[in-house]
């Protein structure tokens, strides 16, 4: 491999990493898996105009599809149905879009907006996305490092960050896009600085103009030209100087970016009578009150708990002042306002994987990790070594860190320090990962108040049974063989199932008002056991759980949790242990817990990493 290409072949790695993910998990064989969250709204735009001709909603019920619905909307205060989000992301769904719409006819699918070649193909376009954002940024990269520099920054941003998630797990949602445009717009500003071409004017109208569209606050980054390279008050009066010369290009990308926008301004003058409408109802910025330290370190989605690399990129802006000083007033002046606006929106934890909000800096940090990069890469041997591990270490939890989020070990909007540390390394969540998670009260956050929801507890059963002289004792009703002296976890009885018996402890329950069920038991010889609960009437539902929670003297305990919601609750439980293998095992010291739970603002303690 010639050095000089490295950075190639690392960005056609990324993009086959993230192409073989998107193969492993099929999400487009799932229900709602691509078109999801956020997704439903901003790709309405496409469906409703141009196969339901409905863009006024007024066939709402239409739209539901098992027990949920396609798209999402709401009532503004005349009545009519709006979509809440902008346009710019099914600009950019569109000609995928299109192209599915011919699948599906051609394909004999439905031509719904929905069924298989539609799924599949906004799944691409995210990869085509991630395309033009590695090959952008590399070029850019390229302006300013050799070539192993950007390969490794690449590797860096891409796969040791929340950002690969957004490619391949939350596929759809606006931030690989907009990584991308915001790529596109960096690069096509000191291109234009430099050698101020037509190609380069039309590439800052388009880019600057949808990035907008999708998130107006990326409206921060237009200060980029004017401050890069713009070390001095003389070196920004050039600067004013030079948009002057070229007045006519800095129309033509006004002109550009307004002519992107104005379907948005005729859609909400169409729904609600103004060409300038706040369709986020009653969510607000907080201006005077930021959540800055949380939205970066709390382990409710904090920037930097889940993507801790990127912790490397600020050691990279204390570098550039002396290194590459044209960033460095830019950096200095964007960097901060994007984290101190995205803090004082009511929402500043961002419901997903790692406050992604803060993946629309990353084209830029990339320049500030750059930078720390080549220092790393020009250190002596064994510290560069160091420094390598390190990195590579930090690549590898994001990527566990993923895949715990894809598996739900790590929750996309409730994540407490409780439930972070219960997730730590493993690989799935354990039977008790609900029970640690907080909600926020949506409703006071509005408001501007930051307050958790936390769950207060009201038991109807608690029994523990240790086998001993008190068994008849207890409210509930055991199925099980004869309980008998020998070998137990305490005491000196316990239940013996003989070999070749396939299932022991037979116990059936009443729910009642209950939300949770919580059991443990502790099993000697345990080669393939699992708990097992069921429901015992109309309701369908069934969870099994092999997980040990402790091991002693050859015991182990096994536990089982379920949470039910009022919608789907059955009346009674069966719950047994399914012994696979038939091998002969003892048990001991069962423990059963019923309780109902109630939702109560508390307190907000240290939520920080």
């Amino acid at each position: 491999m010639k050095l000089s290409r490295i950075s190639v072949y690392t960005a056609l790695f990324i993009i086959l990493a993230a192409f073989v993910v998107q193969l492993k998990t099929k999400k487009w064989n799932t229900d709602f898996g691509v078109v999801q969250g956020d997704v439903k709204g901003y790709y309405a735009y496409l469906p409703l105009l141009f196969i339901y001709k409905d863009i006024k909603i007024e066939h709402y019920e239409q739209y539901k599809y098992k027990n949920n619905y396609r798209i999402w909307c709401s009532t503004i205060p005349n009545g009519a149905k709006r979509i809440k989000y902008t346009m710019g992301l099914a600009m950019l769904y569109a000609p995928f879009f299109f192209i599915a719409h011919i699948l599906a006819i051609a394909l004999a699918y439905p031509a719904d907006g929905y069924s298989l070649p539609y799924q599949v193909m906004l799944a691409m376009s995210t990869l085509f996305f991630l395309v033009v954002g590695i090959f952008t940024l590399r070029k850019m990269l390229k302006l300013f490092f050799n070539d192993l520099v950007v390969a490794v920054t690449l590797l860096v941003i891409y796969l040791g960050t929340n950002l690969f998630a957004y490619y391949t797990q939350k596929m759809c949602l606006s931030h690989g896009y907009s990584f991308a445009l915001i790529s596109v717009f960096l690069y096509a500003s000191i291109m234009w600085l430099g050698n101020p071409k037509i190609k380069w004017v039309i590439a800052l109208g388009i880019s600057g103009g949808i990035m907008v569209l999708i998130r107006p606050v990326d409206i921060i980054f237009f200060f980029f030209p004017i401050l890069f390279n713009v070390n001095s008050w003389q070196m920004f009066l050039d600067r004013m100087k030079l948009f002057r010369k070229y007045k006519l290009h800095i129309f033509i990308i006004a002109l550009l970016s307004f002519l992107i926008f104005l379907p948005q301004l005729l859609y909400w003058k169409y729904i609600t009578g103004h060409f300038l409408f706040d369709s986020y109802i009653n969510e607000h910025f907080y201006f005077l009150n930021p959540n800055i330290f949380r939205a970066v370190f709390s382990y409710r989605n904090g920037w930097l708990v889940y993507s801790p690399l990127m912790l490397f990129s600020f050691v990279g802006i204390y570098q550039l002042r002396r290194r590459l000083p044209q960033f460095y007033p830019s950096m200095l002046f964007i960097v901060p306002v994007y984290i101190y606006v995205i803090a004082s929106w009511w929402c500043w934890w961002y419901v997903g994987f790692g406050n992604r909000a803060f993946i629309n800096l990353y084209p830029l940090l990339s320049i500030a990790m750059a930078v720390f990069i080549q220092y790393v890469l020009s250190r002596k041997k064994v510290k560069r070594i160091i420094y390598l591990i390190v990195l590579a270490a930090f690549v590898l939890f994001n990527l566990f860190q993923t895949y715990q989020m894809s598996v739900g070990a790590i929750h996309w909007d409730s994540m407490s320090k409780e439930a972070y540390w219960d997730s730590f390394g493993r690989l799935h969540a354990s039977q008790l990962f609900p029970t640690y998670l907080s909600r926020v009260d949506d409703d006071k956050a509005k408001e501007g108040e930051y307050v958790v929801l936390k769950p207060v507890y009201q038991p109807l059963i608690d029994e523990y049974i240790d086998f001993e002289n008190d068994v008849e004792k207890k409210t509930i009703s055991l199925n099980f063989d004869k309980v008998q002296s020998g070998p137990s976890f305490s005491g000196t009885q316990s239940i013996f199932s003989p070999q070749n018996s396939m299932y022991a402890l037979s116990l059936k329950f009443p729910l009642l008002d209950a939300d949770e069920v919580y059991i443990t038991v502790w099993i000697k010889n345990d080669k393939d056991c699992a708990l097992v609960l069921t429901s015992t009437d109309s309701v369908p539902f069934i969870k099994t759980s092999k997980e040990v929670i402790h091991s002693k003297n050859n015991w182990k305990k096994l536990n089982i949790f379920a949470r039910f919601n009022e919608v789907q609750k059955p009346d009674s439980l069966h719950f047994f242990i399914y012994n696979l293998n038939k091998n002969e095992i003892w048990l001991d010291d069962f423990h059963l817990i019923t309780r109902k739970v109630d939702y109560q603002p508390q307190p907000v303690g240290c939520d920080f990493f």
